[in-house]
C-alpha cells in the first residue's frame, strides 16, 4: 500500500570495511591536529618556513630537521612534536595501504575501479562510498543522493514566497566532507587539461563508456564552478555546489546511468 519503505542492511563485512574507512579518517584528524601543534609550536618561537610555499615537502622536512633551540627543554618538546607527526603519518601510511588490499576484493574491486576515473576520487574515497551506502539502487534518484549526504539547500518556502538556505547538512557527514575533498581536487586540475599519469592509471582497463561519463564529469563540474564565480558566488559555496553536482554523477555511476 506504500506505507512502508525497504531499508538496505548492510553484510557484517561490509560493516568491518567502513568501520576500518572510519579508523583512517580518524587518524587523519590525529595527522592533523599533530602538524597543526607543531606549527603553532614554531610560530611562538618566531620559526617560519620561508624556503617554500608549500608545507609539509621533502624542503619543509628538512627545514624542520634543522631547528634547534638553546633552551634543552625546548629542543625536547620541539622533538616530541615532530616526532608525533612521523607517527600519525605511518599510521596512516599504513592504513592507507591496507584499504587498497581491501579494495581489490572481489566484492569491491569493480566498483571501486569505477569510481576511481573520477578526478579527485582515490581508492580511501571510493571504498568510503561504497562501504557507507551499500546499495545505491534505494535512492530512487540523484537528488535523493544528494539529500541523504545534506548537499542540498534549505527550504523555507510558504505559498507564492520561496525561501532557500544554505546545506542541511544532514545525513553523512564523512561522505559529505570527502566529496568536497574531492571537488577541490577536482577543480585544482584545468578543465580541458592533459590527464595526469596518476589518473591514466586509475582510469586504465575500464570500459570507454565508463571513462567518458567520467571525463564529462570532469567538464561538467568546471563549468558548474566557473558560472556560479561568474556570478560573484563565493568560492566556498561553489566548491559545495560542484560537491553536489559530483554527487549526482557519483549517483549516475553506481546504477549504471552512464548513457
Amino acid at each position: 500500500m506504500g506505507d512502508h519503505s525497504a531499508v538496505h542492511i548492510p553484510p557484517p563485512q561490509n560493516e568491518a570495511v567502513r568501520n576500518y574507512t572510519r579508523l583512517r579518517n580518524t587518524r587523519k584528524k590525529a595527522l592533523g591536529r599533530a602538524k597543526q601543534n607543531l606549527l603553532s609550536f614554531l610560530l611562538r618561537h618566531g620559526r617560519c618556513f620561508t624556503e617554500g610555499k608549500i608545507y609539509w615537502t621533502i624542503t619543509h622536512y628538512t627545514w624542520l630537521k634543522g631547528q634547534l633551540f638553546q633552551d634543552e627543554v625546548d629542543h625536547e618538546t620541539f622533538n616530541e612534536y615532530l616526532q608525533e607527526v612521523h607517527d600519525q603519518q605511518e599510521k596512516v601510511d599504513r592504513y592507507n595501504q591496507r584499504i587498497e588490499e581491501l579494495a581489490a576484493l572481489d566484492a569491491y574491486r569493480d566498483r571501486v575501479s569505477k569510481l576511481r576515473c573520477f578526478r579527485g576520487i582515490e581508492t580511501h574515497t571510493a571504498l568510503s562510498f561504497i562501504s557507507e551506502i551499500g546499495d545505491c539502487c534505494r535512492f530512487a534518484n540523484p537528488q535523493q543522493f544528494s539529500s541523504f549526504l545534506g548537499l542540498v539547500p534549505r527550504e523555507n518556502s510558504s505559498g507564492q514566497r520561496e525561501r532557500r538556505g544554505s546545506i542541511t547538512k544532514a545525513g553523512n557527514e564523512r561522505l559529505r566532507l570527502l566529496l568536497i575533498e574531492g571537488a577541490n581536487s577536482t577543480l585544482r586540475s584545468h578543465i580541458y587539461g592533459k590527464k595526469t599519469k596518476r589518473l591514466q592509471a586509475r582510469q586504465k582497463g575500464n570500459n570507454p563508456d565508463v571513462i567518458a561519463y567520467a571525463d564529462r564529469a570532469n567538464r561538467r563540474l568546471h563549468k558548474v564552478y566557473n558560472n556560479l564565480v561568474a556570478r560573484g558566488v563565493h568560492h566556498n559555496k561553489a566548491t559545495v555546489a560542484v560537491a553536489r553536482e559530483l554527487s549526482c554523477f557519483i549517483w549516475g555511476m553506481m546504477n549504471d546511468r552512464i548513457n
